[in-house]
């Protein structure tokens, strides 16, 4: 079995086996116990989860993310009370790829990075905010009240990507 150990400040989760020894009258006299540490390959496992989830320039949920809450919205709204909307945004970024090669594909990753950065802020927590392909995010707004609220949210978000970007003070 799996335990977790606290040792200081540090907790270490450890694969712990144990194999009784039976004597002459099948009662155990002794037990053999191993352990082996496990807590690096929970991380690796998070890890992977990321990069199987999650974008690695923007730190936004991928694609493949996407499908996945997306389904989940979708039956959510079957259930849900009538009236209660969700709407799916998609955000393009021209000139992208001209940036990218103009300036460096570092600063066309500091562009969609940053780009991501200011959706997220501009949405509620409880909205989604996704890296859906090369120069495009999706966002998924969910429980609104009313269907002028996604234009509403469109507006902020256009504001908080429309104010001109600044790298190292230039």
């Amino acid at each position: 079995y799996i335990e977790m150990f606290q040792f200081g400040t540090e907790r270490r989760y450890m694969n712990v086996n144990y194999y009784p020894y039976p004597g002459p009258d099948d009662e155990p006299t002794h037990v053999l116990v191993s352990s082996h540490d496990i807590t690096n390959l929970g991380e690796l496992e998070q890890m992977l989860m990321n990069y199987e989830y999650r974008d690695p320039v923007t730190g936004l949920f991928n694609r493949k993310s996407l499908e996945v809450l997306l389904e989940v919205e979708l039956v959510k709204a079957q259930r849900s009370a009538e009236g209660e909307i969700r709407a799916l945004l998609f955000i393009g970024i021209e000139n992208l790829a001209e940036i990218s090669r103009r300036h460096g594909y570092d600063i066309g990753d500091y562009v969609i990075e940053n780009t991501g950065v200011r959706v997220r802020e501009a949405v509620r927590t409880t909205d989604h905010v996704f890296r859906f392909q090369g120069n495009e995010l999706a966002v998924i707004l969910a429980s609104l009240s009313k269907e002028s609220d996604v234009a509403k949210v469109a507006a902020k978000i256009t504001d908080a990507v429309t104010t001109p970007y600044r790298f190292r003070d230039t």
